[in-house]
């Protein structure tokens, strides 16, 4: 293998040294020969300086080719040297051919011109822009022509190099070198010469656009002006064309079985159908240029003219002509693709009867293709003079209607720039394009959403305050109701939201399907949370503005029921956020959830020989100064209850009955009937105590221990 790379890079190396070395050859060219021939060649021949010194250089050429062949013994040497000639005669003609313009008419310049002038003034302009953009893709085609030739020369060089100076092969090399060289020519001349006649077809159309502006002023038309249309005539053919085309749409709507003959008869009516169509827009054209004939007659001649009702006409003939033109490409479209599918004959395979009809299909499909050029000729002739009712109307359009005019036109072109802008594809969805008017809708539908939620808002607020529902069922139905709307309004705006971006509900149900157990396990928390939200809204052992306690450690006031979440604020003013499933899984204590008042107990000790009536009775009265005690309901009157002989005190127990707004501050409640109670005692003199201990000492004194490092005196000890 390694061999073989080497032996492969030897040979291109050579080739490579073989053609520097042809780059590298003398400035004056020898006469080529095929056994050796330079990579610079050509240039023998370029260097010629007329038609006879290059004659003369190709027959000394052609006799050294003759040798080489004659001693090489050549496969079909004569053929090939044969069409060296051929080629190369070829080539000396065009180069030596004088390039001759395309032949014009001549337009003299006059005083007036008619409108027929003008016409065909345009016309000519129209052929110079046909030719022009036909040289344009014939250049384009020769280009393409030129590289592959360069490509193929650049192979053949590289092979002719890689073989021994006395192979056969490389005489037959040499002479395909040869031929493709000269072909390189032939389409290099090719392109200078239509590259030539192309600066000619421009300059000659700039020349004719310089003048249409002086000509379309020097525009005379007289009232008695005619044109040579029957009006009637082209009517009454109208009116069969539409019949005929009716009969074609009849039958294209009949059932056709799967075989072939069926398929070209189809194809055959779509394309008199398309002959029909092309006809009936030939008639509608000339009597439309008959129309804008007569209204430009009258603009010419008579001052009252209506000019917004020509400003409309122009607009609405303005869209007819585009619409022309759109029927104008389906209808090459299809003539093009009946001309590609046509089944080509291939001996006794294919049935003599399929093969007329495909004939028949081709001529047909050939003769649409020629009724669109001259179509296209009648409608840019209605757009040119269309384009001289509008000079016109420039000329005479003046003040108030001229600028109204403006206003109108940058009107509808804004309009429709901005049509054309939110209709643009950004993006597509399950291959739906989404364009920016849905996103627009969407956006609407999102702050209509948003809207609707804040009305609805406003609306409960004002009833709740309206009604003065102070109850916390009251209040926790209305809280419901309120999250539940919300709830709707969102779940409504998300399915109108994916409709108008084309999305698909019931994929999505079927993608949620499949992916049900996923989310079941990436979502679980919120799903959690969501479900725990409803089930305690919905439950209700839980509403806004309870006041509850988590666990013997939070405490506060609900303040919002989320749908993952709930909001409490504690008594603190801090705002605690705790999920959902939280609540419903632990132990909550709801101060308020259903009775309005609640019972609080509040310890206290006084010291022993305390007359305990006087303790009752100051207890009572203690709880009497606070304003959150009830009284006067039976069975929940204040009471003092004697609870136990403490160490230091008699332990006595104050309970009391308070409203639910008094629940919501627990420490301060308790801190009221604490004050109170300490305020009852020292009135009446009673003495709280506090732990006293006796403490006792036991001293002992440890045994003395030896001194080994010195003796100490009875003093020091």
């Amino acid at each position: 293998m390694i061999s073989g790379f080497l032996l492969f890079f030897t040979s291109v190396s050579f080739s490579q040294i073989n053609l520097a070395v042809g780059n590298e050859s003398s400035d004056a060219p020898a006469i080529p020969k095929v056994e050796n021939l330079s990579v610079k060649w050509w240039q023998y021949f370029e260097s010629a300086n007329d038609i006879e010194e290059i004659n003369h250089k190709f027959e000394e050429f052609l006799e050294g080719l003759k040798t080489s062949v004659a001693q090489n013994n050549i496969n079909e040497s004569e053929a090939t040297l044969e069409n060296i000639k051929t080629l190369f005669n070829q080539y000396v003609k065009q180069r030596y051919s004088d390039i001759t313009p395309p032949t014009d008419e001549s337009f003299t310049t006059q005083e007036k011109y008619t409108i027929k002038e003008l016409l065909e003034y345009n016309n000519h302009i129209l052929k110079i822009k046909k030719r022009i953009h036909q040289t344009e893709e014939e250049k384009q085609s020769i280009n393409e022509n030129l590289l592959s030739a360069n490509q193929q020369i650049d192979q053949q060089k590289i092979k002719y190099y890689d073989l021994s100076n006395t192979n056969e092969d490389k005489i037959q090399a040499g002479l395909e070198w040869i031929i493709l060289r000269i072909k390189l020519a032939l389409e290099n001349l090719r392109y200078s010469h239509i590259e030539e006649k192309n600066k000619y077809d421009i300059n000659q159309l700039d020349f004719l656009n310089t003048n249409v502006s002086s000509m379309i002023s020097k525009l005379e038309i007289t009232e008695n002006a005619k044109t040579d249309i029957d009006v009637q005539k082209l009517t009454d053919k109208l009116k069969n064309l539409e019949q005929k085309i009716d009969l074609f749409s009849i039958k294209l709507t009949e059932s056709f079985d799967d075989s072939d003959e069926s398929h070209i008869k189809k194809d055959i009516i779509k394309l008199d159908l398309a002959l029909s169509l092309i006809e009936s827009s030939k008639t509608q054209m000339l009597l439309q240029r008959n129309q804008h004939i007569e209204l430009l007659t009258t603009m010419y001649n008579t001052s009252k003219v209506d000019l917004l009702e020509v400003r409309k006409y122009l607009t609405d003939s303005d869209i007819k002509a585009k619409e022309n033109e759109k029927a104008i490409a389906e209808w090459q479209k299809l003539a093009l693709n009946m001309l590609l599918l046509s089944i080509s004959e291939q001996g006794n395979k294919t049935p003599k009867k399929i093969l007329q009809l495909d004939k028949s299909k081709r001529e047909k499909a050939q003769q649409v293709i020629k009724d669109l050029e001259s179509l296209k000729s009648n409608n840019e002739e209605n757009l040119f003079i269309l384009g001289l009712v509008n000079n016109k109307l420039k000329e005479v359009d003046t003040g108030f209607t001229k600028t109204w005019s403006l206003i109108k036109d940058f009107i509808t072109s804004s309009k429709d720039n901005i049509v054309s802008f939110i209709y643009k594809p950004i993006f597509t969805i399950n291959e739906y394009p989404v364009t920016l008017l849905p996103l627009i809708k969407l956006l609407l539908i999102i702050f209509v959403a948003y809207i609707v939620s804040k009305i609805v808002t406003f609306f409960i607020h004002r009833i709740e305050k309206r009604l003065k529902i102070d109850r916390m069922n009251d209040r926790s139905s209305i809280y419901l109701m309120h999250r539940l709307i919300n709830y709707l309004i969102i779940l409504v705006s998300v399915i109108t939201g994916f409709s108008v971006l084309g999305i698909n509900l019931g994929n999505i149900t079927l993608i949620a399907g499949a992916l049900s157990v996923g989310i079941g396990f990436g979502l679980q928390n919120l799903v959690s949370n969501f479900v725990s939200g409803l089930t305690i809204m919905f439950e209700r052992t839980l509403s806004v503005g309870d006041y509850i306690e988590i666990e013997g450690q939070t405490t506060g006031v609900v303040k919002e029921i989320r749908a993952r979440s709930t909001r409490i604020n504690t008594n603190d003013n801090i705002d605690i956020i705790i999920p959902n499933s939280d609540l419903v899984t632990n132990k909550i204590i709801n101060w308020t959830l259903k009775e309005s008042i609640r019972r609080i107990k509040i310890p206290f000790g006084v010291a022993y020989g305390t007359d305990k009536e006087l303790v009752k009775k100051a207890a009572l009265e203690a709880a009497d100064n606070v304003q959150y005690t009830l009284h006067n309901i039976h069975g929940k009157e204040p009471d003092v209850w004697l609870m136990e002989f403490g160490d230091n005190s008699v332990n006595y127990l104050l309970l009391v009955w308070v409203a639910h707004y008094g629940l919501r501050r627990p420490n301060r409640i308790k801190n009221y009937y604490n004050w109170e109670l300490d305020t009852a005692f020292k009135k009446y003199g009673i003495e709280i105590p506090f732990p006293q201990r006796d403490v006792h000492l036991n001293i002992v004194r440890k045994p003395k221990e030896p001194n080994t490092d010195f003796k100490k005196t009875e003093n020091e000890e």
